[in-house]
């Protein structure tokens, strides 16, 4: 850590911000969260963001640079998860070399043994790849969390995530869940307070640089539409508004 004099950070030159969802939507290095209620198609959007990075082509509306990516499933079984993965690389009709897939049963990134484990991965994909995965999804975060989110567990998960980053300079995608929506019976609407509903600590929210929230919402003649709500941007200049897509019967997103 450098002590500097004014003078001397004023003509400090930074490193460059490297996007891996441009243009500054997540850069290398950073945390992004994409959470939610259920049934908003988090994971099938983070799987189709792991098939855009590691081709470099356009996620939803924002292109992206290729890179390796490491996607940790930790919710559904092999077998349902495979089915998943098989659906997208078939619509997509690619099935990149770089792109990496582990599901752990039991892995608990606020453990040194969850930590170790995700240090071994990123270090495989670095001697294969001979470069570091600049995306690792997690998907999702409660399941590697030993019980409950309190305020020490999530800053042991951000400190295992924070070394990764630091290493590898990885960006982290991570899956979350919202916690029961509160509900106004005067005015008969649903009590939506951004990034405080999201499900545990608020340190989770406080140390990421992007969030995204996904809704439900109803479109005349459209089975199932969700918002896409961008909550926190730290490095892009121009975030991007609400975006409401359609989502089809092979999962594929459509804006509308």
């Amino acid at each position: 850590m450098t002590l500097y004099r004014a003078n001397e950070f004023y003509t400090w030159k930074a490193p460059p911000i490297i996007p891996v969802i441009k243009d500054r939507i997540l850069p290398l290095g950073a945390l992004m969260f994409i959470w939610g209620e259920q049934e908003t198609f988090k994971s099938w959007m983070v799987l189709d963001l792991a098939f855009s990075v590691a081709t470099g082509t356009e996620w939803l509306l924002f292109e992206t640079n290729k890179y390796p990516v490491l996607i940790i499933n930790t919710e559904l079984p092999d077998p349902m998860y495979q089915e998943r993965f098989k659906q997208v690389a078939d619509t997509k009709k690619k099935l990149p070399s770089n792109l990496y897939v582990v599901t752990p049963e039991n892995l608990k990134l606020d453990t040194e043994d969850g930590f170790a484990s995700l240090q071994l991965w990123c270090q495989k994909i670095t001697a294969t790849e001979g470069t570091p995965p600049g995306l690792v999804i997690l998907d999702n975060l409660y399941r590697t969390l030993s019980g409950e989110i309190t305020g020490e567990k999530a800053n042991k998960f951000l400190d295992s995530v924070a070394a990764i980053r630091a290493r590898f300079g990885s960006a982290f995608c991570v899956v979350h869940h919202s916690r029961k929506t509160g509900y106004d019976p005067i005015h008969k609407q649903v009590i939506r307070r951004g990034i405080e509903d999201m499900t545990g600590s608020k340190y989770l929210g406080n140390n990421a640089a992007t969030i995204f929230e996904n809704r439900k919402t109803k479109v005349e003649g459209v089975k199932h539409a969700i918002l896409m709500v961008p909550e926190k941007m730290w490095f892009e200049k121009s975030p991007p508004p609400v975006m409401r897509f359609k989502v089809d019967d092979k999962a594929r997103f459509h804006l509308i």
